[in-house]
């Protein structure tokens, strides 16, 4: 088995849980269900995060070690990346927990005795309500915070980076990478406004020069495109003077100044509910699924890039992955009345634009410059070039197309 894989088995394997005191509940994410009981029971409680959203828990489970029935309830969250063990939970089952700097251990409540030399340097009272452990911030003050009545259960774990470097350092790998006057400009925008934390100041001092953007965002320019010597006709000598062609009898005609003309010509575009679609070349290295091919088609009004993969060009394949875009876009209610693309597409693709209410349009054999998707194909593939060049040495290459995804929602949001 290559080695990489085995890394990953192990890590699987070693999935671990915290020891939570600010979880009402057990909760854990459904990549972590396989480690435990499945009671076949739906769940119906109510998570609430520390940022006040809110999540619904999917199944209720249990752990397999031996405890009793109340300690080992587990709840299934979405998204949920770590396993958390409620406290909580163990207190109401009779069970007492003892952190140090060391470890936590828990103890059977009913033939345990905790005995201290001094009297404790703080107490956090239990709240009733939310069944947690709180103390008031300032020491004079004996009122609780009240715990909103709407949600059942909380999650009230926080996890902290180091500093504002690492912060940063994370915000930018999440975004994909981006160059930094970009990232700014769409954080100027509010395009981040979600994301806790990130700020334009904290960016500025401490956007990292990453390897990755640079890999995803070189390019090599052309050559020759301005050159700096200028090119005689062929009877000019390089002192200046005109040489005498054989067989030539007229002298050279005057150079007359060009006639000025003041007509203006115009030609009005309606580029409303416009799409334009195109497909990227093959990919180095073929995905675990088959893919080797996105399909790229950006929506005028919207400014929004869409991608979906493909095994390859054939007409099922570009009619599947272009219906997949084109229901993405209906459920975004987003307009759809022309389609402009590449002059080779077949009959049944032709008849699938008409049969979802649109006209199509071909660019002129070997002109790209009219379709607008060849910059987005340019601008997708070295947004997910980066993305490829930041993923841990231990992820297989072939695992590309499960990268699209995030890697379109991340580029439109910059």
């Amino acid at each position: 088995m290559d080695p990489r894989w085995t890394k990953i088995l192990e890590k699987r394997r070693a999935r671990r849980a915290i020891l939570d005191t600010g979880a009402t509940s057990g909760a854990a994410g459904e990549e972590d269900a396989k480690g435990l009981i499945d009671t076949g029971q739906p769940a119906n409680k109510t998570f609430m995060f520390p940022n006040g959203t809110t999540q619904k828990a999917t199944k209720k489970m249990m752990l397999k070690h031996e405890l009793r029935d109340g300690a080992l309830e587990m709840n299934i969250i979405p998204g949920l990346h770590k396993p958390l063990i409620s406290v909580s939970k163990m207190a109401d089952a009779g069970y007492t927990t003892i952190f140090d700097k060391n470890q936590a251990r828990v103890y059977d409540a009913s033939t345990t005795t905790v005995i201290a030399s001094k009297p404790p340097v703080l107490i956090a009272p239990r709240c009733q309500q939310s069944g947690l452990w709180d103390t008031p911030l300032e020491p004079e003050a004996s009122k609780h915070a009240s715990t909103p009545d709407d949600v059942d259960d909380q999650i009230n774990i926080v996890f902290e980076l180091p500093s504002v470097k690492e912060t940063a350092r994370w915000h930018h790998a999440s975004a994909g990478f981006p160059e930094k006057e970009t990232f700014l400009t769409a954080i100027s925008n509010g395009n981040y406004s979600s994301w806790p934390g990130l700020t334009r100041k904290m960016m500025e001092k401490h956007c990292p020069d990453s390897v990755e953007s640079k890999k995803g965002h070189m390019k090599g320019p052309r050559k020759g495109i301005k050159s700096t010597k200028v090119a005689l006709p062929a009877n000019i000598a390089l002192d200046g003077t005109r040489i005498k062609i054989e067989g030539e009898n007229s002298e050279p005609p005057a150079n007359e100044p060009p006639i000025k003309h003041n007509d203006v010509y115009f030609h009005v575009w309606d580029m409303s509910e416009t799409i334009y679609s195109d497909d990227t070349g093959a990919f180095p290295y073929i995905s675990q699924f088959g893919k080797k091919i996105i399909m790229i088609a950006i929506h005028v009004d919207a400014n929004y890039i869409f991608a979906e993969t493909m095994k390859n060009k054939s007409d099922g394949e570009r009619i599947h992955a272009y219906q997949k875009i084109i229901d993405r876009m209906k459920k975004a209610k987003l307009g759809l009345r022309k389609h402009i693309l590449d002059n080779e597409i077949s009959k049944n693709y032709k008849k699938r634009i008409a049969e979802n209410g649109m006209t199509h349009e071909l660019v002129p054999p070997g002109n790209h410059r009219r379709n607008i998707s060849e910059r987005g194909i340019q601008t997708f593939k070295s947004h997910l070039i980066s993305i490829v060049n930041g993923v841990s040495d231990d992820c297989p290459i072939k695992l590309w197309c499960q990268f699209v995804p995030q890697a379109e929602l991340t580029l439109n949001l910059l």
